[in-house]
């Protein structure tokens, strides 16, 4: 019996052993998830519709966007920037349709590994070569859109995104121009770093994508749907349930998640 008590002591410190190391690199946020709210941080969805932050895309335009997500800068997984620029130019070869071209780029969340300054720094280093290769190619306008993961908020980070990480809001929305012959779109990016919306933002969201007759696409790092991976979702199955009857009455077209990799 004594011996095993032993066991089961050192089986337990190991573990904390193990938990304080992970800390070290993350932070205290992982024991203190709620320490930075999303309503403190997110409390209204904000338009930038009007705004030097919405992209260059007029009411006639075909055009495409470009999608990546959870790049986790600061992490010990070498990240292929040279290999990503590469196949970025690509789309602007000259044979290639206008169309193909992408008039905007967008990362779902968990820019930074450690929500450190840093590491921000390094995103928008990476962010800064893929405008360059874009406005090279004519693309005066171009602009690198982001949503906050989860990462982003450890160590404290996420009352810093805003300020390192452009458009310097966490939960934001545009809506590309419209005519009389076009509905246009809007583009909702939404605040899930903390693991939900919050009070405050859900509100402001479901009053927004009410008053808004264009068709939708959602942006968010925390799934929704996961496909299986549970443990990736919004918790709160009830938010779910919540966000998914919003989008069925709203004309939300697509739904675009990260964190799941």
């Amino acid at each position: 019996m004594k011996n095993k008590s032993k066991v089961i002591t050192f089986f337990t410190s190991a573990v904390v052993a193990s938990v304080f190391c992970a800390a070290c690199s993350y932070g205290p946020y992982p024991f203190t998830f709620f320490q930075e709210t999303v309503d403190d941080r997110a409390p209204v969805v904000s338009d930038l519709s009007e705004s030097e932050y919405a992209p260059d895309v007029g009411p006639n335009d075909v055009y495409s966007f470009l999608v990546i997500t959870d790049v986790h800068f600061g992490s010990d997984d070498p990240i292929p920037q040279d290999r990503f620029i590469k196949r970025f130019n690509a789309f602007f070869e000259t044979s290639a349709p206008e169309e193909k071209k992408p008039r905007f780029l967008v990362c779902l969340g968990d820019c930074a590994d450690n929500g450190k300054a840093e590491e921000w720094q390094d995103y928008n280093l990476f962010l800064d070569k893929v405008s360059s290769a874009a406005i090279a190619k004519g693309f005066s306008k171009f602009k690198c859109y982001s949503c906050i993961g989860n990462h982003d908020c450890y160590n404290y980070g996420g009352s810093e995104f805003a300020k390192h990480v452009y458009p310097h809001v966490t939960s934001y929305m545009f809506s590309v121009k419209a005519d009389s012959s076009t509905k246009g779109f809007s583009y909702y990016f939404l605040d899930s770093g903390n693991g939900t919306l919050g009070n405050k933002q859900m509100k402001s969201f479901k009053q927004k994508i009410a008053e808004d007759s264009s068709p939708k696409i959602i942006m968010t790092h925390y799934q929704i749907f996961s496909g299986g991976g549970n443990i990736f979702l919004i918790q709160d199955y009830t938010e779910r349930n919540m966000l998914l009857s919003e989008f069925a009455k709203n004309k939300v077209k697509l739904v675009l998640e990260g964190h799941w990799h």
